[in-house]
């Protein structure tokens, strides 16, 4: 796969808000950012897909321990694939090969493709 062939996102800061959120408040600089709604922000990556491109998400499992954020400040898996089907985008693949995180693959449902 060439350059040409894909694209690449650059990693995000958390989206899924928890209670105790470590994004900083908004300011002229990171009011997007911290505003975002994970759907809305799914969309666009769905918007931005090419029909066979997959986007994987990776965060901490909440059964875990481990690194990472404190336990009530993790997103259950079920969240995030609720928030992406929202936004169009198809469960392809759940991975928990990683000690104390998963990571999903979703890409465009076939029949939009």
């Amino acid at each position: 796969m060439n350059g040409s062939d894909s694209k690449t996102i650059q990693s995000l800061p958390r989206i899924w808000p928890s209670r105790n959120s470590r994004l900083p408040k908004a300011n002229h600089r990171n009011s997007t950012l911290s505003t975002i709604r994970p759907t809305t922000l799914l969309a666009s990556v769905a918007k931005g897909l090419k029909p066979t491109g997959v986007v994987g998400i990776v965060d901490f499992k909440k059964d875990g321990g481990g690194p990472g954020p404190e336990m009530d400040e993790r997103v259950d898996p079920e969240k995030v694939i609720a928030d992406a089907t929202a936004a169009g985008l198809e469960l392809r693949k759940r991975e928990n090969f990683l000690r104390y995180q998963y990571l999903l693959i979703f890409g465009l449902p076939a029949s939009s493709k």
